[in-house]
Formats: structure tokens, sequence, C-alpha cells
């Protein structure tokens, strides 16, 4: 199992730089691009962002500064921990491959995600409906396991919309192998408390290869789903436990809680 993510985007902050706690030079920073969506006014960038470590390949760490555009491939992992308030909080980072970074002197391009996850459903796709388009949204996440820790698997969240997304929803049951091919987006909602939430999901392509399964080790749970009916819809969420900005803020200053909530 394993997932591949690269991202072109821009450094939003000069990276924190320093050894971790065995030595092992490290460089932390964030990236920011948009993704032109299209409206019946035209293009409509968005952006996303996404935090990044990189370890060892320190000769690069001093061309790590605000504005410079670049080029990272790695595997994203996911964890959490329990805020001073009790809360649970999920953290997410893409762990830069040494090999696998290259700066982009002319700064082009700073606009592109792909991601390639490979691993099993952790629960059965839910599918709830945009309000006033009753576009469907079908969402499901996708355990990959890691060699060295496969008691703490990272979690990859997928999202699918429309027509397309209800088509597969009865066949993303808890756990199918799958291949996923597609993008990074970011947003982020406010809760009815009035607390806002940052979110990440991976996106798959309009290709006809972008989900694939794998034979899986319970072939009847997956022969069972196959022959199943679809399931019910969600009920519409309520206007208050989800307003979409679209967008993630830019704050005038980061730092590094401001990420805690990813």
């Amino acid at each position: 199992m394993s997932n591949y993510f690269t991202i072109i985007g821009r450094i939003v902050k000069d990276a924190d730089t320093g050894l971790t706690a065995k030595g092992k030079p490290v460089a932390k920073f964030t990236l920011v691009w948009n993704y032109g969506r299209k409206t019946k006014s035209g293009n409509d960038p968005k952006s996303n962002f996404f935090p990044v470590e990189l370890y060892g390949n320190e000769n690069v760490y001093d061309y790590l500064k605000a504005g410079k555009t670049v080029s990272v491939t790695g595997r994203v992992q996911t964890g959490s921990y329990k805020n001073k308030d009790g809360k649970t909080q999920y953290t997410k980072v893409l762990i830069a491959d040494p090999k696998g970074f290259q700066l982009i002197e002319d700064g082009g391009s700073a606009g592109m995600s792909t991601a390639v996850i490979r691993g099993n459903i952790a629960a059965d796709a839910t599918t709830t409906y945009i309000q006033d388009s009753q576009t469907a949204i079908v969402e499901f996440r996708v355990f990959v396991n890691k060699s060295w820790d496969k008691e703490n698997p990272d979690i990859i969240p997928v999202k699918m919309y429309g027509k397309r997304g209800e088509a597969l929803a009865r066949y993303l049951t808890k756990g199918k192998g799958v291949v996923i091919k597609g993008r990074v987006d970011t947003g982020s909602y406010k809760r009815s408390d009035g607390t806002t939430v940052y979110t990440w999901d991976v996106i798959p392509s309009a290709d006809e290869d972008a989900i694939s399964f794998l034979k899986g080790k319970k072939p009847e749970a997956v022969a069972a789903a196959d022959e199943a009916p679809a399931p019910k819809a969600a009920p519409e969420p309520k206007e208050d436990d989800f307003e979409s900005t679209g967008f993630v803020a830019l704050p005038d200053e980061f730092d590094e809680e401001y990420f805690d909530e990813f």
C-alpha cells in the first residue's frame, strides 16, 4: 500500500530549519497553489495550502524563501493529537522525498497537484447532496499502511461529486482495495459553534482509470456489496452545520498552530 503526491506551488513564508531529536536536518514550510475552477463568468482561482517537511538535502535550505516556486514529491503522513481542551486534532503533512524536490526558477506553473493512493477503504462511502442543485457528494477514506508502523495507517480522505460518484458509491465499501488517481483539494467550513475546520481531500480525476478496484482479502464481502441495492442517501446537511467558503484564507501571520486543524 502506498501514497504518492506531487505539488507545485509557492512557499508561503521562509522555511523553519533545524534538527530532529536524532540530529537529522529538517526544513518545514507551507506551499500555496491555485486551482482554476470553471464558472459561468470564467475561471475561479481557488487557493490551496499544504504543509511540507523536507528531511536531509540541506543544501537547498537557503533557497526555501517566501515566494519561491518549488515542485515537491513525496507521501502524505497523517496523525492526531489531543489539544489543551481535550479535543482530537487531526494533522497531515507532505513528507518530501529529497530526490523529488526541485526549485523552479522562473516561478511558472505554480498551480498543480497530483495524487496516487493505494489502500483499503476504511468504511462504506457516504452520500449527501448539495442544497438547491441536488448534486451528490460521495465521501470515503482510504487506509494506507506504513511498513514500519502497521498499527497507525495514514488516512487519506477522498471526495467525488455528481452522477459518477453516485454510480460508484455502492461499490465503495469497507475493506475493498482501491487505487485512486487525482488531485489535492483543501478548504474550510464553520461548525455550528462558529469554529472553523480546515479540510483536505483527494478528488479523483475524470479519467476512466482514476478509480480501480483491487482483489481484496475478503472477496465474499466484495461480492455482497456488488449485489446489494444502492445505499440510501444521507440527509442534506443543515445550513448551520456546513458553511463552505471554498477558500482557505491566508492569515496575516502564519504559525504552527494554524495548521493544527488540518
